[in-house]
């Protein structure tokens, strides 16, 4: 027998760490449903609503454009930024205002240009697989008109094999467009409420899908299809960036994969 099979190596013990990470997670879906829960009171509540009125647009834009942008100075854990160019938009329902499109594809208005840039962030709250997800898009809408949307929300990985991993999300998102008042034909649906040379539109529950293909160490291939609202689905692709991979955790681990 040789000395090494003589040496006794004593396994590490898991008991405690798999108690500590399942408190973690068990924390960890508590906020996430306090967060969702919180959000649903308020904007069914008074507040909201005097919120909704004073509060403008642009400083939206401008406050979440910050923190995209300081976002790639701080070294976070397991965070990371997509910037994908915005092409195809899919109205599934008839339009009553396709006659003022004048980027659309089809006598119908079914299909329309949307170009334009839509940047994405990422904070992942568990490895790799949940992540709280923030959208900051401007474009041409499909009547030629310079539009955009906020979004907010909460993603998680449905698969990862190989290079390839599909990612799907929900969450609430602001839309926001110049006034189609303006333009002659266009009849008023009621989809968006007009505020000077401005036009908004809230949507509590929206979703998205999002693959990703392993292109480098910290960059992947990207391709988003995002329902801005109903009866819209908007096509995107870019390149996601990882800022960081790191794995933030107190406890060992000998499966965690090595980047």
């Amino acid at each position: 027998m040789s000395l090494l099979q003589k040496i006794k190596i004593r396994p590490p013990e898991k008991k405690n760490i798999k108690s500590h990470q399942k408190i973690s997670n068990e924390i960890q879906h508590y906020v996430i449903f306090g967060v969702v829960l919180f959000w649903w009171n308020f904007v069914n509540s008074k507040l909201f609503v005097i919120v909704q009125k004073r509060l403008f647009l642009s400083k939206i834009v401008a406050i979440t454009a910050l923190l995209l942008i300081s976002s790639c100075f701080v070294s976070f854990s397991q965070t990371d930024v997509s910037l994908r160019i915005t092409t195809l938009s899919v109205f599934t329902t008839e339009n009553a205002n396709n006659t003022v499109f004048r980027l659309n594809l089809d006598k119908y208005g079914y299909l329309a240009i949307e170009p334009g840039l839509m940047c994405s962030y990422d904070y992942y709250v568990k490895t790799f697989i949940y992540s709280l997800h923030v959208d900051q898009a401007l474009y041409f809408d499909a009547a030629g008109m310079p539009a955009g949307y906020t979004g907010f929300g909460f993603r998680a990985r449905l698969f990862k094999k190989w290079k390839h991993s599909l990612h799907i999300g929900f969450g609430t998102a602001f839309h926001y467009r110049k006034n189609w008042n303006s333009i002659a034909g266009y009849k008023d649906d009621n989809s968006f409420t007009s505020t000077g040379k401005m036009q908004y539109n809230l949507e509590i529950i929206t979703g998205g899908l999002e693959y990703n293909y392993y292109f480098r160490e910290r960059a992947d291939i990207s391709f988003g299809l995002n329902e801005c609202y109903p009866g819209k689905i908007m096509f995107s692709a870019g390149f996601r960036y990882w800022i960081s991979k790191k794995v933030k955790s107190h406890f060992g681990c000998n499966t965690c994969p090595k980047f």
